[in-house]
């Protein structure tokens, strides 16, 4: 139950994904169709020197952005590694 000004973290959209959503994606995770514990993650991450813009964002939820973390991976190589958690 949600009191007062609490936020419901499971269903919380972050502003980013929000931007990403409006600009034409769906709203669930691109590796897994999750709609929950939604996420903005850097395609090339920023520690590999990628742009912090939305041309370099995918929608993740939290679990397979965790699996992602800071590597460079495609996006079915990381279908096949959530295939095994």
């Amino acid at each position: 139950m949600n009191k007062g000004n609490e936020v419901n973290y499971m269903f919380y959209i972050p502003k980013r994904v929000q931007v990403l959503v409006s600009n034409g994606c769906k709203a669930v995770c691109v590796c897994c169709g999750s709609r929950k514990y939604l996420s903005f993650d850097h395609i090339i991450p920023l520690s590999k020197d990628g742009k912090d813009c939305n041309s370099n964002g995918q929608i993740l939820c939290k679990s397979c952005n965790n699996i992602k973390s800071d590597r460079l991976i495609t996006l079915n190589d990381l279908k096949k590694e959530i295939k095994w958690y």
